[in-house]
């Protein structure tokens, strides 16, 4: 029997009292081997480990809320039209593909999130509510140390 993956989407409006640059600059402009202050911050290191025409190659280094640690390949693609995507082909058992657009509302910036989730395997395929769950709250956690320490 063959496994068919199925995606599923999360889409997320979040927040962030922060211009649109300010957003784009925390979220992409990374040092190339930059170290969270905040433990609460995931992933907690980020290695870039290739510069590629549109962005960077990265090692991520992931602490889960178990102690358990995880690192991953991610690509950072900077789009001309401000715009940016992370994609993690293995991550956890899933391809998963971040997509950010930075919008400016009057109290600072609507930055909308759209997460693609495919599972790569069955066993992922049965946690994909679960791992929806986690990345929605990362992904709340992220905009609140965003807005915090954002340039």
């Amino acid at each position: 029997m063959v496994f068919e993956a199925k995606s599923d989407v999360i889409n997320l409006e979040l927040l962030i009292r922060r211009s649109p640059e300010s957003v784009r600059a925390w979220w992409t402009d990374l040092p190339e081997d930059y170290h969270a202050k905040d433990p609460r911050e995931q992933p907690y290191r980020v290695l870039t480990t290739r510069r590629l025409p549109n962005g960077r190659e990265l090692r991520t280094y992931w602490r889960m809320p178990d102690g358990s640690e995880f690192d991953f390949q991610e690509i950072l693609a900077l789009k001309p039209d401000g715009t940016w995507t992370f994609e993690i082909p293995n991550g956890m058992g899933f391809h998963i593909m971040d997509e950010f657009r930075a919008e400016p509302v009057p109290t600072g910036t609507k930055l909308i999130i759209r997460s693609t989730l495919t599972p790569l395997d069955p066993s992922a395929a049965s946690r994909i509510s679960r791992q929806k769950e986690i990345m929605t709250e990362g992904w709340k956690g992220a905009a609140k140390i965003c807005e915090r320490d954002a340039p």
